[in-house]
């Protein structure tokens, strides 16, 4: 297929999104030059969006797109390079695969279940809006702006880099504010800057520049794109972008209403996977949860009590017990639970499958003292990873994880015990340490990005303590492929 012609900068479909992830506070304009502009010469904020409508092609031509296909490559800011094809499919279906030498994964929404599927397994997002999801597969979602946004307001003409740009503040579905800036002269977006809120309270900030727009036979989509994520937006002290990269489609190809304008071979049917499916199912059934906290057979009042559902820290739930050492959580989501017990230097836990329909009662979790592994998981510039499954349990947003090791009746003292670290984007860890009984050993773990050209399953040797006969590291990843 051969491209039209090169239309100037701005933004366009905004088709970073499902790449993205997690993000900390963007300051809007801090630093940043303005250009005084009284209120009477600033353009209606509804009329930008329709100028740039009319700029990428017009409300009749996109109002005709079927489905379309995006492809091209991602370069991240360390250099890592990845394929991606972006699949968009009416009504609101989504599908973005990502493919790297030793990676590949695959984010959709078939228009009821969204779902990521990587080396670490599928997994599904139970905790982004469906409205966020909708917005964003929705092929049309250009032509439809007056449908998801409200409360259009141009703020000012400003400086963005070299170029000026008039900045439009509009309310999203979900009361969310986000901010547009158009091109004065050629009518296109050239930045988004919004949240992506989650049911849990947090929430990312997204950043996305365009640098550049293509003519594909009378529909204009961006070629260029730099987009940058912030986590924890609210923690000032981490305003750090997780990384930024760049979207380069080779080809764009669109199916419209009775007509091809391009042949789509192989347009994948998108549909959620049973897992994904059968976990919403789980997800969408609201259970309670109680129990007692004893310590040397007494039940301990004042005790805290945490529970994590499926594994996801970011639904976890906290309380403490009562005067009996009684606990209860409501509306628990999930089909697995972890109950987590701690008073001062004790600690306890306990975890099962939830019955089909059925509320869990009468759990004992029993408090004894409590001991292990603890420590932060970064990347090699020192940035947080939240989500490692570090021997089993998860790090959290700020890659803060604690491994407990309780041992068995009459074991000695200290003993070697293997940390495993896995990350699908980052290379496989794992090193011995040295435990004593009744204290916490600290170990800050640093994880690698893949090697050019290596083979995941061994891509380890950085990770890794160094050999000895009894490492116990030495035979881990080669006994199980570095699946722990």
């Amino acid at each position: 297929m051969k491209a039209g012609k090169m239309i100037g900068a701005g933004v366009g479909i905004g088709v970073v999104l499902l790449l993205l992830g997690a993000g900390v506070l963007i300051l809007w304009g801090s630093g940043e030059r303005k250009r005084k502009t009284s209120a009477e010469t600033l353009p209606n904020g509804e009329e930008l969006f329709a100028r740039h409508l009319k700029a990428i092609g017009g409300a009749e031509a996109w109002q005709g797109v079927r489905n379309y296909k995006v492809e091209g490559t991602t370069t991240r800011e360390d250099g890592l390079e990845f394929r991606r094809v972006e699949y968009y499919a009416e009504p609101h279906q989504s599908l973005v695969e990502v493919t790297g030498e030793d990676f590949r994964e695959r984010a959709g929404f078939d228009g009821q279940v969204a779902w990521t599927d990587n080396p670490a397994g599928i997994s599904l997002d139970c905790l982004t809006p469906i409205e966020q999801h909708i917005r964003e597969a929705d092929p049309r979602r250009e032509a439809n702006y007056r449908e998801y946004f409200r409360n259009f307001r141009t703020l000012r003409l400003e400086k963005l880099d070299d170029r000026s740009a008039y900045k439009v503040e509009v309310t999203n579905q979900e009361g969310t504010k986000e901010y547009h800036y158009f091109d004065p002269t050629s009518g296109l977006r050239i930045r988004r800057e919004y949240f992506w809120k989650y049911h849990d309270g947090s929430s990312t900030q997204i950043r996305i520049t365009i640098n550049e727009y293509k003519e594909f036979n009378g529909l204009t989509v961006e070629t260029k794109t730099t987009g940058s994520v912030w986590q924890n937006p609210g923690n000032k002290s981490n305003a750090t972008p997780e990384f930024g990269h760049d979207i380069k489609p080779d080809t764009t190809l669109f199916m419209t209403n009775n007509q091809a304008r391009f042949n789509i071979p192989d347009f994948p049917e998108i549909k959620a996977p049973k897992e994904a499916v059968e976990e919403d199912i789980a997800f969408r059934i609201k259970r309670n949860v109680s129990g007692t906290v004893t310590w040397n057979g007494e039940p301990q009042a004042g005790a805290n009590v945490s529970l994590v559902p499926d594994g996801h820290s970011e639904r976890e739930q906290k309380t403490l017990t009562d005067d009996h050492g009684r606990f209860q959580f409501k509306e628990v989501h999930g089909q697995k639970y972890k109950i987590m017990a701690s008073h001062g230097q004790a600690g306890g836990s306990e975890m099962g499958m939830f019955p089909p329909g059925g509320n869990v009662e009468g759990l004992v979790v029993t408090l004894d003292t409590e001991f292990g592994v603890k420590g932060r998981v970064t990347d090699i510039s020192g940035r947080p990873i939240r989500g490692v499954d570090v021997r089993g349990e998860t790090s959290s947003k700020d890659g803060t994880y604690e491994v407990i090791i309780r041992g068995f009746p009459g074991s000695k003292w200290p003993q070697k015990w293997p940390i495993t670290a896995v990350h699908p984007a980052y290379q496989h860890f794992c090193k011995t340490v040295q435990v004593e009984k009744g204290k916490w050993t600290q170990l800050d773990i640093q994880l690698q990005p893949h090697a050019k050209g290596s083979d995941m399953a061994k891509d380890e040797t950085a990770n890794t303590s160094p050999e000895a006969d009894d490492d116990p590291c030495k035979s881990i990843f080669s006994r199980t492929e570095g699946i722990f």
